[in-house]
């Protein structure tokens, strides 16, 4: 199981190592403890500042990942709630049967669900069709992929399984997908 903590920026650098410059970002624990996080190259994490507080991950040898997530949307510049203050907001019964509290827990715990998770959006019935005809022509690359990589190994006497013929037309399939729309 993985566990998650949260730290307080110290800096954000960029520094000279013997491989090259190198970004580091010190990291501070509410118990002291100290930590860094080296980034994979000089353009990420550029955006995380001076105290700010990051979650990170805990590697099994000691080593720091910051964890970054996909904030949730903003619905209606309310922002979101926590849950327990969701619920704690509930009115009480009146104890002459209108609304029991479990009906409007029910009802607090449905609205929070529909308007403050920034779920995605419900697919309009021509983006189905759209991403049907994508799809398709996905497939069909992904096929004329497989069967070229099938010709030109057998045009050129190679002996070939199935299986690694299909793996090779998969990676020829995912590289020219970088350069479609």
């Amino acid at each position: 199981m993985v566990f998650t903590e949260y730290m307080k920026v110290k800096n954000n650098l960029i520094v000279d190592t013997k491989y090259g410059k190198r970004r580091v970002i010190n990291l501070v624990a509410k118990n002291g403890e100290e930590g860094a996080v080296w980034a994979t190259d000089l353009d990420s994490l550029t955006h995380i500042k001076l105290n700010q507080t990051v979650e990170v991950i805990r590697g099994a040898k000691g080593s720091l990942s910051i964890l970054e997530r996909e904030q949730p949307r903003n619905i209606g510049g309310q922002g979101l709630k926590p849950v327990n203050e969701v619920l704690n907001n509930i009115p009480q019964s009146n104890g002459n049967g209108r609304t029991s509290t479990q009906q409007v827990a029910n009802s607090a715990v449905d609205d929070y669900l529909d308007n403050d998770l920034g779920l995605p959006e419900l697919l309009t019935d021509r983006q189905k069709q759209d991403l049907k005809k994508l799809t398709e022509e996905r497939a069909k690359l992904l096929v004329f992929c497989i069967e070229v990589m099938k010709k030109e190994m057998d045009a050129k006497g190679f002996e070939f399984y199935e299986n690694s013929v299909r793996s090779l037309g998969v990676s020829l399939f995912i590289q020219i997908t970088r350069y479609l729309p």
